[in-house]
């Protein structure tokens, strides 16, 4: 069974998304594919997952925390749809 790849997302959007904990930003990162693709419907959590090699249960928490965030800081939400958009135009 073939494993759908998630869109991928520019370096430059992902870093200006992250905190600077060790591995935070990858975390974060992947919180933020995992959000992207539920919300677009472009890739499951399952496969998401599958390709970061994580949890769906953890993959799904991460996304979890991104909404969270986004309800919680204007900014980063409005970070977050300007690379919504840049995804789906590409």
């Amino acid at each position: 069974m073939a494993v759908e790849r998630p869109p991928r997302l520019p370096r430059a959007g992902v870093a200006g998304l992250a905190d600077h904990r060790p591995g935070a930003g990858r975390a974060e990162a992947r919180g933020v594919v995992a959000h992207l693709a539920r919300q677009s419907g472009a890739a499951s959590l399952g496969a998401c997952a599958a390709r970061f090699g994580r949890d769906a249960a953890t993959l799904s928490h991460a996304a979890a925390r991104i909404e969270r965030k986004t309800a919680k800081d204007p900014a980063f939400a409005e970070r977050l749809a300007a690379l919504n958009n840049e995804i789906m135009q590409a």
